[in-house]
Protein backbone atom coordinates (compact mmCIF):
# COMPACT_ATOMS: atom_id res chain seq x y z
CA UNK A 1 0.00 0.00 0.00
CA UNK A 2 1.21 3.77 -0.41
CA UNK A 3 -0.03 7.16 -0.14
CA UNK A 4 -1.89 8.10 -3.22
CA UNK A 5 -2.93 11.35 -1.61
CA UNK A 6 -1.78 13.98 1.20
CA UNK A 7 -4.55 16.83 2.17
CA UNK A 8 -4.79 19.51 4.14
CA UNK A 9 -7.90 21.88 4.90
CA UNK A 10 -6.43 25.35 7.10
CA UNK A 11 -10.16 26.31 7.26
CA UNK A 12 -12.83 23.91 8.03
CA UNK A 13 -15.16 23.07 5.49
CA UNK A 14 -13.12 25.57 2.13
CA UNK A 15 -11.21 24.31 -0.14
CA UNK A 16 -8.19 21.85 0.51
CA UNK A 17 -4.46 21.50 -0.47
CA UNK A 18 -2.74 19.18 -2.12
CA UNK A 19 0.38 18.01 -0.22
CA UNK A 20 3.43 16.04 -1.95
CA UNK A 21 4.90 15.82 1.88
CA UNK A 22 3.92 17.03 5.47
CA UNK A 23 5.18 17.11 8.80
CA UNK A 24 2.40 15.75 11.51
CA UNK A 25 2.73 17.25 15.05
CA UNK A 26 0.08 16.01 18.07
CA UNK A 27 -2.73 17.75 16.73
CA UNK A 28 -2.37 16.13 13.12
CA UNK A 29 -0.90 17.41 9.70
CA UNK A 30 0.72 20.82 10.32
CA UNK A 31 -1.90 23.53 9.29
CA UNK A 32 -5.03 21.59 9.01
CA UNK A 33 -8.08 22.45 10.46
CA UNK A 34 -6.20 26.02 12.11
CA UNK A 35 -9.66 27.95 11.51
CA UNK A 36 -13.24 27.46 11.05
CA UNK A 37 -15.93 29.73 10.39
CA UNK A 38 -18.53 30.52 13.22
CA UNK A 39 -21.77 32.32 13.38
CA UNK A 40 -21.70 35.78 15.84
CA UNK A 41 -22.91 33.73 18.36
CA UNK A 42 -19.87 31.59 17.69
CA UNK A 43 -21.37 27.99 16.45
CA UNK A 44 -19.71 26.71 13.83
CA UNK A 45 -20.27 26.33 10.06
CA UNK A 46 -20.19 23.28 7.59
CA UNK A 47 -20.96 22.53 4.42
CA UNK A 48 -23.30 21.11 5.02
CA UNK A 49 -25.22 23.93 5.82
CA UNK A 50 -22.97 26.44 3.62
CA UNK A 51 -22.68 25.13 0.46
CA UNK A 52 -21.14 28.15 -0.52
CA UNK A 53 -18.35 27.59 1.63
CA UNK A 54 -17.11 24.51 -1.42
CA UNK A 55 -16.19 28.12 -3.09
CA UNK A 56 -13.47 29.06 -0.65
CA UNK A 57 -10.27 29.14 -1.23
CA UNK A 58 -7.25 29.23 1.06
CA UNK A 59 -3.41 29.28 0.97
CA UNK A 60 -0.73 29.67 3.94
CA UNK A 61 1.22 32.41 3.48
CA UNK A 62 3.87 33.75 6.21
CA UNK A 63 1.93 33.57 9.51
CA UNK A 64 -1.80 33.60 8.24
CA UNK A 65 -4.29 32.51 5.41
CA UNK A 66 -4.71 34.03 2.39
CA UNK A 67 -8.69 33.76 1.49
CA UNK A 68 -10.46 34.62 -2.14
CA UNK A 69 -13.54 33.13 -3.47
CA UNK A 70 -14.71 32.21 -7.27
CA UNK A 71 -16.46 35.02 -9.39
CA UNK A 72 -15.48 37.34 -6.99
CA UNK A 73 -12.44 40.14 -6.82
CA UNK A 74 -9.94 40.71 -4.29
CA UNK A 75 -8.40 38.48 -1.35
CA UNK A 76 -7.99 38.48 2.20
CA UNK A 77 -4.78 38.14 4.82
CA UNK A 78 -6.10 36.54 7.35
CA UNK A 79 -3.03 36.65 10.17
CA UNK A 80 -2.65 35.25 13.64
CA UNK A 81 -5.19 37.77 15.13
CA UNK A 82 -3.58 40.20 17.83
CA UNK A 83 -6.29 42.14 18.36
CA UNK A 84 -7.33 40.28 21.54
CA UNK A 85 -9.87 39.75 20.43
CA UNK A 86 -11.46 36.02 21.97
CA UNK A 87 -15.01 34.20 21.94
CA UNK A 88 -16.04 30.61 22.97
CA UNK A 89 -16.95 29.06 19.99
CA UNK A 90 -18.23 25.66 19.80
CA UNK A 91 -17.64 22.61 17.48
CA UNK A 92 -19.91 19.09 17.69
CA UNK A 93 -21.01 20.60 20.77
CA UNK A 94 -17.58 21.00 22.17
CA UNK A 95 -16.83 24.60 23.12
CA UNK A 96 -13.19 26.20 22.73
CA UNK A 97 -11.38 29.55 23.13
CA UNK A 98 -10.51 30.94 19.70
CA UNK A 99 -8.81 34.03 18.86
CA UNK A 100 -11.31 35.80 16.46
CA UNK A 101 -9.82 37.48 13.45
CA UNK A 102 -10.22 41.13 12.84
CA UNK A 103 -13.45 43.41 11.34
CA UNK A 104 -11.99 43.84 7.70
CA UNK A 105 -11.55 39.74 7.16
CA UNK A 106 -14.86 39.06 8.56
CA UNK A 107 -17.13 41.79 6.65
CA UNK A 108 -15.84 39.90 3.80
CA UNK A 109 -15.91 36.19 4.02
CA UNK A 110 -19.63 37.79 5.56
CA UNK A 111 -20.14 39.30 2.34
CA UNK A 112 -18.57 36.76 0.31
CA UNK A 113 -21.01 33.97 1.60
CA UNK A 114 -24.11 36.41 2.48
CA UNK A 115 -24.67 35.82 6.18
CA UNK A 116 -22.61 37.60 9.04
CA UNK A 117 -19.72 35.51 9.96
CA UNK A 118 -16.60 35.32 11.69
CA UNK A 119 -13.20 33.48 11.30
CA UNK A 120 -12.19 31.68 14.38
CA UNK A 121 -8.34 30.43 14.77
CA UNK A 122 -7.05 27.71 17.03
CA UNK A 123 -4.24 29.51 18.80
CA UNK A 124 -1.47 28.60 21.40
CA UNK A 125 -4.08 29.39 24.06
CA UNK A 126 -6.50 27.60 22.62
CA UNK A 127 -7.58 23.77 23.81
CA UNK A 128 -9.72 20.91 23.30
CA UNK A 129 -9.21 17.42 23.43
CA UNK A 130 -10.85 14.33 21.57
CA UNK A 131 -12.96 11.98 23.18
CA UNK A 132 -11.41 9.45 25.67
CA UNK A 133 -14.00 6.41 24.70
CA UNK A 134 -11.24 6.07 22.09
CA UNK A 135 -8.39 8.04 22.83
CA UNK A 136 -6.23 8.79 25.85
CA UNK A 137 -6.81 11.32 28.08
CA UNK A 138 -5.73 15.18 26.77
CA UNK A 139 -5.32 13.61 23.52
CA UNK A 140 -5.35 17.62 21.54
CA UNK A 141 -7.24 17.87 18.45
CA UNK A 142 -8.17 21.77 17.09
CA UNK A 143 -11.20 21.85 14.69
CA UNK A 144 -11.25 18.57 12.90
CA UNK A 145 -14.62 16.82 13.69
CA UNK A 146 -13.32 14.43 16.65
CA UNK A 147 -9.82 12.92 15.85
CA UNK A 148 -6.37 14.34 14.17
CA UNK A 149 -6.52 12.84 10.89
CA UNK A 150 -8.55 11.29 8.48
CA UNK A 151 -7.55 8.42 6.25
CA UNK A 152 -9.39 6.35 3.56
CA UNK A 153 -8.42 4.27 0.39
CA UNK A 154 -8.45 4.53 -3.25
CA UNK A 155 -10.55 1.21 -3.38
CA UNK A 156 -13.32 1.80 -1.12
CA UNK A 157 -13.72 4.71 -3.25
CA UNK A 158 -14.34 2.50 -6.26
CA UNK A 159 -16.59 0.23 -4.51
CA UNK A 160 -18.60 2.93 -3.43
CA UNK A 161 -19.13 4.58 -7.07
CA UNK A 162 -19.46 1.27 -8.42
CA UNK A 163 -22.71 0.58 -6.12
CA UNK A 164 -23.63 4.06 -6.81
CA UNK A 165 -24.07 3.32 -10.58
CA UNK A 166 -25.71 0.30 -10.28
CA UNK A 167 -28.02 2.35 -8.36
CA UNK A 168 -28.55 5.22 -10.98
CA UNK A 169 -26.74 7.61 -8.73
CA UNK A 170 -23.66 10.12 -10.13
CA UNK A 171 -19.98 9.14 -8.81
CA UNK A 172 -18.30 11.30 -6.25
CA UNK A 173 -15.07 12.16 -5.70
CA UNK A 174 -12.29 11.54 -3.21
CA UNK A 175 -12.87 15.27 -2.09
CA UNK A 176 -16.17 14.69 -0.86
CA UNK A 177 -14.97 13.27 1.86
CA UNK A 178 -11.76 15.60 3.20
CA UNK A 179 -9.42 12.90 3.82
CA UNK A 180 -6.29 13.88 4.94
CA UNK A 181 -4.12 10.45 3.88
CA UNK A 182 -5.24 8.50 0.98
CA UNK A 183 -4.21 5.27 0.55
CA UNK A 184 -3.76 3.18 -2.92
CA UNK A 185 -3.24 -0.55 -2.86
CA UNK A 186 -5.62 -1.51 0.07
CA UNK A 187 -8.72 -4.19 -0.07
CA UNK A 188 -12.21 -2.11 -0.44
CA UNK A 189 -13.07 -1.63 2.62
CA UNK A 190 -10.57 -3.48 4.27
CA UNK A 191 -9.76 -0.34 6.71
CA UNK A 192 -13.36 -0.95 8.62
CA UNK A 193 -10.67 -3.85 10.49
CA UNK A 194 -7.19 -2.13 10.61
CA UNK A 195 -6.59 -0.83 14.33
CA UNK A 196 -3.11 0.39 13.60
CA UNK A 197 -1.07 1.22 10.43
CA UNK A 198 2.77 1.86 10.14
CA UNK A 199 4.12 5.14 7.46
CA UNK A 200 7.51 6.25 7.37
CA UNK A 201 8.15 4.41 10.41
CA UNK A 202 5.61 6.52 12.72
CA UNK A 203 2.18 4.41 14.00
CA UNK A 204 -1.21 5.55 13.25
CA UNK A 205 -3.78 4.44 16.06
CA UNK A 206 -7.02 4.27 13.62
CA UNK A 207 -9.52 4.88 16.67
CA UNK A 208 -12.82 5.48 15.19
CA UNK A 209 -15.08 4.90 11.74
CA UNK A 210 -15.91 8.13 9.93
CA UNK A 211 -19.61 8.48 9.41
CA UNK A 212 -20.62 10.23 6.29
CA UNK A 213 -23.26 12.76 6.89
CA UNK A 214 -25.49 13.38 4.23
CA UNK A 215 -23.13 16.33 2.69
CA UNK A 216 -24.26 19.01 0.64
CA UNK A 217 -25.55 18.67 -2.90
CA UNK A 218 -22.63 19.51 -5.00
CA UNK A 219 -19.04 18.73 -5.41
CA UNK A 220 -16.08 20.77 -4.49
CA UNK A 221 -14.71 20.68 -8.43
CA UNK A 222 -18.16 22.17 -9.29
CA UNK A 223 -17.67 25.29 -6.77
CA UNK A 224 -20.91 24.51 -4.92
CA UNK A 225 -23.03 24.28 -7.81
CA UNK A 226 -25.48 21.55 -7.73
CA UNK A 227 -26.27 19.59 -10.82
CA UNK A 228 -28.46 21.30 -13.03
CA UNK A 229 -32.37 19.53 -13.13
CA UNK A 230 -30.96 16.89 -10.40
CA UNK A 231 -33.06 17.49 -6.66
CA UNK A 232 -30.71 18.39 -3.92
CA UNK A 233 -32.47 14.91 -1.86
CA UNK A 234 -31.35 12.65 -4.38
CA UNK A 235 -27.70 14.01 -4.28
CA UNK A 236 -27.33 14.13 -0.68
CA UNK A 237 -28.62 10.71 0.56
CA UNK A 238 -26.47 9.30 -2.38
CA UNK A 239 -23.61 8.54 -1.28
CA UNK A 240 -25.08 7.25 2.25
CA UNK A 241 -27.87 4.64 0.04
CA UNK A 242 -24.86 3.32 -1.40
CA UNK A 243 -22.73 2.55 1.48
CA UNK A 244 -25.62 1.30 3.46
CA UNK A 245 -25.93 -1.23 0.46
CA UNK A 246 -22.42 -2.30 0.22
CA UNK A 247 -22.82 -3.11 3.62
CA UNK A 248 -25.57 -4.62 4.12
CA UNK A 249 -24.56 -7.02 1.07
CA UNK A 250 -21.11 -7.88 2.72
CA UNK A 251 -23.24 -8.40 6.60
CA UNK A 252 -19.84 -6.28 8.12
CA UNK A 253 -22.57 -3.26 10.00
CA UNK A 254 -25.61 -2.63 10.87
CA UNK A 255 -24.47 1.42 11.97
CA UNK A 256 -24.57 4.43 9.97
CA UNK A 257 -22.14 3.89 6.57
CA UNK A 258 -18.79 5.53 6.72
CA UNK A 259 -16.18 6.39 4.55
CA UNK A 260 -12.66 6.60 6.24
CA UNK A 261 -11.26 6.21 9.35
CA UNK A 262 -9.71 8.81 12.27
CA UNK A 263 -6.77 8.44 13.53
CA UNK A 264 -3.73 9.78 15.49
CA UNK A 265 -0.04 9.55 15.38
CA UNK A 266 2.16 8.26 18.25
CA UNK A 267 5.05 10.58 17.44
CA UNK A 268 6.35 13.44 15.02
CA UNK A 269 6.41 12.22 11.84
CA UNK A 270 9.17 14.41 9.74
CA UNK A 271 8.77 13.42 6.03
CA UNK A 272 5.55 12.28 4.99
CA UNK A 273 5.78 12.03 1.23
CA UNK A 274 2.99 10.86 -1.54
CA UNK A 275 4.08 7.43 -2.91
CA UNK A 276 5.32 6.37 0.89
CA UNK A 277 4.63 3.20 2.00
CA UNK A 278 1.45 2.07 4.41
CA UNK A 279 1.46 -0.87 6.10
CA UNK A 280 -1.42 -2.23 8.55
CA UNK A 281 -0.55 -3.20 11.59
CA UNK A 282 -3.17 -4.84 13.48
CA UNK A 283 -6.83 -5.58 12.53
CA UNK A 284 -9.64 -2.95 14.34
CA UNK A 285 -11.88 -4.45 16.50
CA UNK A 286 -15.31 -3.22 18.55
CA UNK A 287 -12.74 -1.04 20.57
CA UNK A 288 -9.06 -0.37 19.88
CA UNK A 289 -7.22 -1.65 22.01
CA UNK A 290 -4.10 0.33 22.00
CA UNK A 291 -5.34 4.04 23.05
CA UNK A 292 -2.53 6.25 22.28
CA UNK A 293 -0.89 9.49 23.54
CA UNK A 294 0.96 11.22 21.29
CA UNK A 295 4.87 11.12 22.51
CA UNK A 296 6.63 13.94 20.21
CA UNK A 297 9.72 12.95 19.89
Amino acid sequence: MRISELNIYPVKSARGIPLSASAVDAFGLTGDRVAMLVKPDGMFITQREMPALARLNVHPEGDGLVLSYDGRDGSVHAVRPENGRRQAVEVWKTPVDAAICDDAVNAALSDWLGQPVQLAVFDGASHRTASEDWAASETPVRFADGYQILVTTTASLAALNENMAANDEAPVGMDRFRPNIVIDGAEAWGEDRWAAIEIGGIRFDLVTLHHDHAGPAHRLARGGQSDAGHGTAAHVGGPARAGAAVRLERRATRQRPHRGRRCGARSRWAAGRLGAEAARLEHFQEKCETAFRPEMR
